[in-house]
Formats: C-alpha cells, structure tokens, sequence
C-alpha cells in the first residue's frame, strides 16, 4: 500500500464489487496482487471452476479476510 501510495497520488473510489455467495468455490489467482493495475477482460480468479475476469480497467483491491466476507474483490478507480 505504501508504494502505491508513493506512486499514484490522489482520491480514489471503488467503482466494482464481485460479489460472492458463501457456498461459492471463490478463488483469486495467486499472482495477483492488491493496487495492482488490470484491464478490462483480464483473468484474475476462478469462481465455481470458471474464469472470472475484470469487468473494467483499475486497480485490484482485495479484501484482507476473503472467506469471511461475501466480496470476492474490488476495483477501484481515480
């Protein structure tokens, strides 16, 4: 976070939710990485053994807890 921090200066919001269901067989790929930059179409997990991809371009931001919440990931925007 702090080099993101060093690296993009300004405000930025959450512009995505992947949601997911407790039952749900959610996993991020493990080359992923929070503040990293993705663009629209890229895979980043699998859910159910199918590919999940990113709606939009952002940044990745992924929720420290996973198993506990009912949010798979963020994207976050300036």
């Amino acid at each position: 976070m702090v080099e993101f921090s060093k690296k993009t200066k300004g405000n930025y919001f959450v512009k995505y939710i992947h949601k997911i269901k407790k039952e749900d067989d959610f996993i991020m790929y493990p080359n992923m990485r929070n503040f990293e930059k993705i663009k629209k179409g890229q895979i980043i997990a699998k859910n159910n053994n199918l590919e999940v991809a990113s709606p939009i371009d952002g940044y990745l931001l992924m929720p420290l807890y996973q198993k506990i919440g009912n949010e798979g990931f963020y994207i976050i925007c300036k």
